[in-house]
């Protein structure tokens, strides 16, 4: 299998995600919606905490067994989420960049940086009874808000070995 280069493609923007939507938990009843936090609400599981990490200085340099399911991430990193990587700078993982006058590399879509430094996040998470039942009626949404350039979420559902 080769890993499809989705980041030079200007046509592969949108391959494998919804349609837009407005963002809502939803809550078991109207009560609830109108007065309790997001994260009291049956259908939120918070995503934030430490996950597993693992940095490559190239896209070329991830390898292929990375996007299997029982990929072991024994000598990944720990990090915590949410924190850019860059921010990391005892572990090397490529410099921090702010850039609000000029890119730090010559933009000319799709042609890009031979090297470009990537980072690829690992967690198990446990989906409570509940929200599978609604993923049964209706659908399941993962939301991630601070994802920066591309980014590939594998289903819980495909992944998971229900018993």
């Amino acid at each position: 299998m080769q890993i499809p280069k989705y980041h030079t493609m200007l046509s592969s923007l949108h391959i494998g995600v919804e349609e837009p939507r407005a963002y809502y938990i939803p809550y078991h009843d109207a009560q609830s919606a109108m007065t309790l936090p997001r994260e009291d609400s049956r259908n939120f599981t918070l995503l934030s905490g430490e996950w597993k990490f693992k940095f490559f200085n190239n896209f070329d340099d991830m390898p292929e067994s990375l996007f299997s399911a029982d990929y072991d991430t024994v000598d990944s990193d720990d990090i915590t989420v949410p924190k850019c990587w860059q921010l990391y700078t005892d572990r090397g993982y490529d410099k921090i960049t702010y850039a609000n006058l000029e890119y730090p590399f010559t933009v000319d879509p799709p042609y890009l940086p031979d090297e470009i430094p990537c980072g690829v996040y690992f967690k198990d998470v446990e989906i409570k009874s509940f929200i599978l039942f609604l993923r049964a009626l209706r659908r399941a949404f993962i939301f991630i808000s601070t994802a920066v350039s591309a980014l590939t979420a594998r289903s819980a559902i495909q992944q998971a070995k229900l018993t």
